[in-house]
């Protein structure tokens, strides 16, 4: 399939977006043909989109797009400050988002924006 248009959706910044993303990113794949690569999208997704909303102070924008082999995730949110690695303990139930991104994706990123920034994740296509 050739490359796809990026589909867009904004999201208040609250818990319930991070349902409404996943939905989002299912919905996207399966208007392309990619239902198998859903699973893998909607972490990468959830991840992306759940630390916008809890370090981002206010309303995140989710695009995600195709290009020939890739699957272009990106989550938009006010605050300038990129995302860090975390070590959590063994015990913690939170800080292991961006190793899973890392793991699922091709390559990943910030950009700088002129409000805040923008997280990016590139996914192969199987």
């Amino acid at each position: 399939m050739p490359a796809a248009l990026p589909q867009l959706i904004h999201l208040d910044p609250d818990g319930s977006s991070v349902a409404q993303a996943r939905l989002f990113a299912r919905e996207c794949l399966g208007r392309w043909g990619l239902d198998e690569q859903a699973a893998d999208v909607e972490l990468v997704v959830d991840e992306l989109v759940t630390n916008a909303i809890r370090h981002g102070r206010g309303p995140v924008t989710l695009s995600i797009g195709r290009r020939l082999d890739r699957i272009v995730v990106q989550v938009q949110d006010p605050s300038p400050e990129p995302p860090e690695h975390e070590q959590p303990g063994v015990l913690a139930d939170q800080g292991r988002g961006l190793m899973l991104v890392e793991q699922l994706a091709a390559g990943w990123g910030t950009t700088p924006m002129d409000e805040g920034k923008r997280v990016w994740a590139e996914l192969p296509v199987d």
